[in-house]
């Protein structure tokens, strides 16, 4: 915990009790799921409980100034997202009209071959440096460096690849138990963080592939529980790791990023922002706070809170309810919590499917991008757009027993 921004933990056993019923009242809607399968949705509230509500809820129990009543609204949305979307999601049976999906693939297909050619001329002209990428002393100047060398265009599409295709085709090749093709791919993203020094991309398709393999092999409730014990076991083996090197940094590099920074700028920013101005919901594209100052959210919590100096990339690690929350209110909340609610629904629609239903699984990664960035920035640029967009172009009105609603699958070749 940050001591220096949230003061010292207490002993506070009336927040710790209401901290523990807050932070239940957020999973409850999986822990009553029962045998029901585990679907986009139920990823997207785990993610949202074990990296963003919990540990804001740990927060608050201990420190005296910190708002419970954020932590509440968080657990009334999860709860409610959660009850709900399985229903909304058994009245859908869309069948798009094929010129939709044409005009959808056109654009989507038309990105990915861009993402394509633009990794594979960085390759052909030599732009990669294992060197230092895997040097974490020169690590950062080289990013910087690829940020010069590459238009905010290009390194879009290059995240496409990260977030997107490579998680994508990952999915496929373990559905069909193709190692070759897993190896290859493995080959194709060390490539990818040579390019650019990114470290998410080496950790994406592990993530990726581990969660697939999990959703297909448990239960909502008991995915929910297998999730958060593989979590607690990968937070000890970096200890280990941190002791056997005598350093701090693999935990703290691991949890501290992970889990607590997440949940501890959540519950910061329900605090700093509950009473300052807000922009119109319709002005989603405004980088600045209203009343003409110069400073965005995350700039402003990254000087006022922090202390730090801005100009940093700051804004990492806000999650989709606070970034909602800091710019739009509850309003904001509530209309981004209407706009998840759907896209949700439409995944969880296409993955009952019984053909090509691993495809709406390929929103894994920009699923779990929602703990640490704003919605419509993940809709836009990192993978949650494409995995729609990829549902809809291949979706058709299902026939009877095309639903695959109950029980776990097996995995088997194509």
């Amino acid at each position: 915990m940050d001591e220096r921004v949230l003061g010292s933990a207490e002993w506070l056993p009336m927040r710790f009790a209401g901290g523990l019923l807050i932070a239940l009242l957020g999973g409850i809607s999986l822990a009553i799921a029962g045998s029901r399968r585990t679907t986009p949705s139920t990823l997207f509230l785990t993610f949202q409980l074990a990296f963003v509500h919990l540990p804001s809820c740990a927060l608050c129990a201990v420190h005296r100034g910190l708002p419970l009543w954020f932590t509440l609204m968080t657990a009334c949305l999860l709860t409610l997202m959660g009850l709900s979307v399985r229903r909304i999601a058994a009245w859908l049976n869309i069948g798009y009209p094929v010129l939709l999906r044409v005009l959808v693939a056109i654009p989507l297909a038309g990105w990915v071959a861009y993402a394509a050619i633009i990794y594979t001329l960085a390759i052909l002209q030599n732009k990669l440096s294992f060197a230092s990428v895997f040097n974490l002393e020169i690590l950062y100047d080289f990013r910087a460096e690829v940020f010069s060398n590459f238009d905010q265009r290009a390194l879009t599409a290059l995240g496409a690849l990260g977030y997107f295709c490579f998680p994508l085709l990952m999915i496929f090749a373990l559905r069909n138990k193709s190692w070759l093709s897993m190896m290859l791919l493995l080959v194709l993203v060390v490539l990818l963080y040579g390019l650019t020094g990114m470290k998410a991309y080496l950790a994406v398709p592990v993530f990726t592939v581990v969660t697939f393999y999990m959703s297909q092999k448990y239960q909502s409730a008991s995915f929910l529980s297998h999730f958060l014990l593989l979590l607690m076991i990968f937070f000890a083996c970096a200890a280990l790791l941190g002791f056997y090197l005598n350093s701090p940094w693999p935990l703290a590099l691991f949890f501290s990023r992970g889990a607590v920074t997440p949940g501890e700028l959540h519950i910061i920013y329900g605090d700093y922002f509950a009473d300052t101005a807000r922009l119109p919901i319709w002005q989603i594209l405004r980088k600045v706070m209203p009343g003409g100052g110069e400073l965005n959210w995350a700039e402003l919590i990254t000087k006022e809170i922090f202390g730090g100096n801005v100009g940093q990339g700051e804004g990492a690690n806000t999650g989709m309810i606070a970034s909602s929350f800091a710019v739009y209110g509850l309003l904001g909340v509530a209309f981004h919590f209407l706009v998840m609610l759907v896209v949700l629904a439409l995944l969880d629609r296409f993955a009952l499917r019984d053909r090509h239903f691993w495809i709406a699984y390929a929103a894994i990664p920009s699923l779990f991008l929602l703990t640490n960035m704003e919605l419509i920035s993940n809709l836009i640029y990192y993978g949650l757009g494409f995995s729609l967009m990829l549902t809809v172009c291949m979706t058709s009105r299902e026939r009877r027993g095309q639903s695959r609603l109950d029980g776990p699958i097996e995995f088997s070749g194509a």
